[in-house]
């Protein structure tokens, strides 16, 4: 593999970039991008480049965007200080290239660059399907999906009812037993469909199966007659036993006990109808020999029973094997028709659908030429992510021809839950690539960051297990720009030890205790300025800002992890902020929210409203609810709220209901008062939002809703949408899981976990996934390489912590704090199997079973012997890594500093605050208050004008529209999506209606609203006619545009008297100072100039003669107005002078519109409804110094 040279590489052919943490994977996106367009003078329409996320894909795109504008800045001044680009014009013009036709180049991309093939990788899928109709195959009407699982489920639940009556009752305990359900079926069979819809039924392995009607039930017979003969016999030669391990799982006493009791009550005293499976799963021949240890003398024990047992366990396991096989083969075609009729479709089924369209005998070939043709170049990114769909769709698109580059790092494919296959990737890095690649220098992180981890994985012939996969040691960086100063943590990494901490769930809550008393003494440092960034200035390095919280990660596995860590920072004073991808259906406001929606759909149900009002939502309280129900008029004062509540509800929408419901019940200001009040508060948001969307988008009534909502909450949801949003953008400690970290970087990380392993000790599945020795995909429900493929399974699970650890290291950029201990689970060391165990022991695995092995091997090692492997870890790596014991970095306080003398004694406030300090905006001017400002929606101004005689519009129109602040709040929504080109008019109905509903008006007012648009975008703003709101395109537009700037200390007390109508000002005299704050609804440019637009929803009467010039005056002077446009104007002002470089007042400010929205007709032109004025050039005599 050779090392990448982005201005070199060549620009045909498939190529292979391998892109270790932090090399500038997407630096070089972009520069590949840039070289295609420069010398292949390609488009970039014709550049296809995909990654996996939304979020991924918008970076990309603005990233690609300004690499070209800043190409484009160097090709006109011929000189760049980026080393890259002027390495590129000095080629290009060493090479007689024409640089003005470059540049011209890149100017036609930028001006064109909205029409780039960006996209995710289902984005491009449905391009593609929508472009090739034909050739895929791919209908035309359909509906997307996020997620099938309820059709599934569907599915399996009609399976289950036909199959299930010709079951035996001892068949079906058996089928429970082993964790075969209706609602586990669609987890346990999620890969095996998965399976055969990317492999085929080829990848999977069955073993032996028979009918379930087959199972010989005279064994029962039989085994009842050999215990009620034989009882005493059996028991001793069981209790008597010197092979049997008597430890916890296995044979103890106790549960041996318990054992003959279960077969006693069902085969001698007939006091039990329950089949005693568990007994004799355990009392079966090869349970017993399993559970033998000969070290310590005698055999496996021996007698008929047990060989009874065995020959019952191995039919029913034959005919649970023939079940999940009938399931397989049945519902993949049964969930195929059940979506097709539907007209739904899934993102992974629009990978299957182009697959399978480049695999058709007839239109295939065509198919391929027509995208090879479009997109003659393709970038994937993050490659390592991709699956056999994907990898078959891209390959057979460019076989042979074509340009291909396949971006990525296998040291970072940790999205296996989520279909991604390492193996797609490493069979195209031995097969596709014509010539392969690696980024080498790390740009992230400081010099012994990188050096420690280079260390860390470098000690280990195989350090990712498995083949393909190779560390290679990353370069330094010539020059360094930053570092950070920790006193007393030197070393870029820190391992904190641990001894023996007993059991795994003990040692986890330790743990997270020792991380936050750790994080805690770090801040101290900060607070002692002990902890700061140091930047270096002309050779010189000079002290920088301190470290702070927003700077420390602490990465996790999973989302209990993390709640854990957040609980023990939490019980030290510390706020954190969670990120998981937990989903929000399963949490704890989820399940009360399904308890209040219920009681206010049933409100006639006092059992359903007592349940509401016991949850902690609804500030539950056993005692006050006992109380609240002797009293009689309290309780039917209650039952009538929530009967209001469903009224509500029915008449305005789910989102008013809880809105009103949240404020009658005080449930809000409750909750935000709590030590977990902000997670909750925004998960009950979130849940809130996602109701009001299924009932926008789906129609659904409150028991449609409701029934939604519960299905939600009993699938593991996880649509994107679904997973917990963060809760405080604050600048707060963070807690991420690795998963969501990829792609981030923290100044200093902790990971505190990787003692663990996820798998270890976990018991042998019915089902194991692997892969073959080709990288084929295997599912194995029970086939005679059983074990081979699970000792696979184990080993390739090992290979994926091993992956995830690589990332979670990786993130760091000054310095990573990892604990490592011995723990135990069960009888067996934790730790032998765990990643971080795995890279200091040194030692490959050999043999099928090679993890059992390194287990083994741990065992034997005493607790010193252990530690010793981290001494000589730091031993080697020179000073880059250190230790520490965990409990020593969590103490109470820094080692050597007194805490009281650390903290400090706190001082007195004494001063008195100036009260006119601070934020002021329109609205607290006018109202004389301080109040808080939030973009201004006609929550102000006349709602009531006297009738001048005139006839009235007819109801259905803008002057019978509701009015007040919701009103303005809800057209203001609508108008900041707006696009005022939009021509489909079913897309603006649906924005409409989202909004409408959002606000909880009624969907008749539907078309006035769209009416009003229409006028809106059609009505001419100024005297000539030229100018209208649909001649302005997103690109010409800024929505809510946010403002902060200095007030005077001389303001003119004239204007402000007037309009706050007091004898002195809210802001006075020249020692009070303060800040203004507002928002404008819309700045748009037109011919050169930049116009200041406010949307106005007042209402001044209800006919067209209301809204003329002179009532508008009237109301523009009587609501304030005319100093809103001020402000916004000297805004404006200061916004152009930094951001338009020759900016001019006179030349480039346009004016002022208001549109009163009520009173708009194109007809009449600007005569109606439009209010214009130009200030002249602010002074700053109002508004600013």
């Amino acid at each position: 593999m050779q090392r990448l040279d982005p201005i070199s590489i060549p620009l045909s052919g498939r190529h292979l970039i391998e892109a270790s943490a932090g090399t500038g994977k997407t630096y070089t996106i972009t520069g590949i991008y840039l070289r295609l367009l420069l010398e292949r003078e390609l488009n970039p329409e014709q550049i296809l480049v995909v990654t996996y996320t939304e979020a991924a894909c918008r970076e990309l795109r603005d990233k690609i965007r300004s690499r070209l504008a800043a190409a484009l800045i160097a090709f006109e001044s011929e000189h760049s200080d980026e080393a890259y680009l002027a390495e590129l014009i000095a080629r290009y013009r060493a090479e007689g290239r024409d640089l003005h036709r470059l540049r011209a180049l890149l100017s036609l991309a930028l001006i064109n660059f909205d029409l780039a093939a960006v996209y995710t990788i289902h984005g491009f899928c449905l391009r593609v399907l929508q472009d090739s109709a034909f050739e895929s195959g791919f209908p035309f009407e359909i509906e997307f999906i996020e997620d099938d699982r309820n059709l599934l489920q569907q599915v399996i639940d009609d399976f289950w009812r036909q199959s299930a009556p010709g079951w035996s009752p001892l068949f079906v305990a058996y089928l429970y037993r082993q964790g075969v359900s209706p609602d586990s079926l669609a987890g346990c069979l999620r890969r095996p469909l998965q399976a055969v819809q990317t492999r085929g039924e080829s990848s999977l392995r069955f073993g032996p199966v028979r009918d379930s009607r087959s199972v010989d039930l005279g064994l029962v017979d039989r085994l009842q007659g050999v215990w009620q003969g034989h009882r005493d016999q059996i028991t001793h030669v069981l209790l008597s036993s010197p092979a049997l391990s008597r430890s916890e799982g296995n044979y103890p006493v106790a549960m041996l006990k318990e054992w003959f009791g279960d077969l006693d009550n069902f085969f001698i005293n007939k006091s039990s109808i329950v089949h005693p499976l568990a007994a004799l799963v355990k009392f079966s021949s090869s349970s017993l020999c399993q559970g033998t240890k000969p070290s310590k003398g005698g055999h496996t024990p021996k007698h008929h029973f047990f060989e009874l047992a065995e020959q019952l366990l191995v039919e029913l396991e034959e005919a649970s094997r023939g079940v999940l096989m009938e399931f397989v083969a049945h519902c993949g075609p049964a969930l195929a028709g059940v979506k097709a009729r539907g007209g739904q479709v899934t993102f992974d089924d629009l990978l299957t659908a182009v697959r399978s369209g480049l695999q058709a005998s007839v239109t295939g070939s065509e198919l391929s030429h027509r995208i090879l043709s479009q997109y003659p170049v393709a970038l994937i990114d993050e490659f390592q992510d991709t699956d056999q769909v994907q990898y078959e769709t891209f390959t057979t698109i460019f076989q042979g021809e074509g340009t291909l580059y396949m971006v990525g790092d296998p040291k970072q494919a940790i999205y296996g839950f989520r279909g991604a296959d390492i193996f797609s990737y490493l069979q195209a890095a031995q097969t596709e690539a014509d010539s392969s690649h690696t980024l080498v220098t790390n740009w992230r992180s400081e010099p012994a960051m990188i050096r420690a981890c280079n260390s860390l994985f470098a000690r280990h012939p195989a350090p990712f297990v498995l083949p393909g996969i190779d560390f290679r040691e990353a370069r330094v960086p010539e020059s360094l720009r930053r570092r950070l100063v920790v006193a007393g943590m030197e070393a870029a990494m820190t391992i904190a030890t641990f001894a023996d901490e007993g059991k795994k769930g003990e040692a986890k809550i330790k743990v997270s205790a020792w991380v936050a008393g750790a994080v805690k003494n770090l801040l101290a440092q900060v607070w002692r300025g002990e902890a700061f960034f140091e930047e270096e200035v002309e050779g010189r390095w000079c002290k920088g800002r301190p470290l702070s919280a927003g700077d420390i990660a602490i990465l996790v596995r999973s989302h209990r992890e993390g709640q854990q860590v957040k609980d023990s920072l939490a019980a030290l004073g510390l706020t954190a902020a969670l990120s998981s991808r937990q989903s929000v259906f399963v949490t704890d406001e989820a399940r009360e929210l399904g308890s209040i929606l219920e009681a206010v759909a049933a409100c006639a149900d006092e059992r359903k409203v007592r349940r509401a009002l016991s949850t902690r939502l609804l500030h539950g309280d056993a005692g006050e609810l006992a109380r609240l129900e002797e009293n009689e008029s309290a309780w039917e004062e209650t039952l009538a709220r929530f009967a209001a509540y469903r009224k509500l509800w029915f008449e305005r929408g789910v989102a008013a209901m809880l809105g009103s419901l949240w404020a009658g019940e005080d449930v809000l200001p409750t909750l935000a008062r709590q030590p977990s009040g902000e997670r909750r508060l925004t998960n009950l948001r979130h849940l809130t939002e996602l109701l009001q969307e299924a009932v926008a988008s789906d129609s659904l009534e409150p028991e449609e809703l409701l029934r939604w909502f519960g299905e939600r909450r009993l699938c593991e949801h996880t649509a994107e949408s679904a997973l917990l949003r963060l809760e405080s953008d604050e600048d707060l400690i963070k807690i991420v899981t690795v998963h969501k970290s990829k792609g981030l970087q923290y100044p200093v990380v902790f990971a505190p976990f990787f003692w663990d392993s996820s798998f270890a000790n976990s018991k042998t599945p019915t089902l194991v996934e692997c892969h073959d020795d080709h990288g084929a995909l295997v599912v194995d429900l029970g086939s005679d390489a059983f074990v081979d493929h699970y000792f696979r399974q184990r080993r390739e699970a090992l290979a994926e912590e091993l992956r995830l650890f690589y990332v979670a290291v990786t993130r760091a950029e000054n310095r990573c704090i990892l604990y490592w201990g011995r723990v135990k689970s069960r009888s067996r060391w934790v730790t032998a199997s765990s990643p971080l165990q795995y890279l200091l022991s040194g030692a490959a695995g050999s043999g099928p079973d090679w993890i059992a092995a390194l287990e083994s091997a741990f065992d034997a090692l005493s607790c010193e012997e252990a530690l010793s492997l981290v001494g000589s870890l730091v031993d080697d790596a020179c000073g880059a890594i250190g230790t520490i014991r965990a409990e020593i970095l969590g103490a109470d306080s820094v080692p050597g500093a007194d805490q009281t003398a650390m903290l400090g004694q706190a001082r007195l406030f004494d001063r008195v605050l100036n009260p006119y300090l601070g934020l002021r905006s329109f609205t607290s001017l006018h109202q004389a208050a301080g109040e808080p400002e939030f973009p201004d929606h006609d929550s102000l101004g006349p709602e009531s004008v006297p009738s001048l005689g005139l006839d009235p519009f007819p109801i259905g129109t803008m002057f019978s529209f509701p009015r007040g602040a919701q009103a303005g709040s809800c057209l203001h929504a609508i108008m900041e999506l707006y696009d005022f080109q939009e021509q489909d008019r079913s897309v603006l109905k649906a924005l409409v209606e989202e909004k409408l509903t959002l606000f909880g008006f009624g969907l008749e007012w539907t078309d006035t609203v769209l009416v009003l648009l229409e006028r809106m975008v059609e009505t001419p703003l100024d005297l000539g006619g030229a100018l209208r709101l649909k001649d302005i395109s997103k690109r010409e537009r800024l929505d809510e545009l946010e403002f902060y700037y200095r007030l005077p200390a001389e303001p003119d007390h004239s204007l402000l008297n007037r309009i706050v109508d007091k004898e002195e000002s809210t802001i006075g005299s020249s020692d009070r100072s303060a800040f203004m704050k507002g928002f404008i609804d819309l700045v748009f440019q037109w011919q050169g100039k930049f116009y200041i637009l406010d949307y106005k929803s007042n209402y001044l009467g209800p006919t067209l003669a209301c809204y003329d010039q002179a009532r508008l005056e009237l109301a523009m002077r009587q609501s304030g107005y005319d100093l809103q446009y001020r402000i916004y104007t000297e805004a404006l002002h200061r916004y152009l002078g930094r951001r338009l470089p020759g900016y001019d007042y006179e030349h480039h400010f346009g004016g002022v519109f208001y549109l009163f929205l009520r009173g708009l007709d194109p007809g009449f032109g600007s005569q109606f409804g439009v209010y214009y004025a130009r200030p002249s050039q602010p002074r700053s005599s109002l508004l600013v110094t």
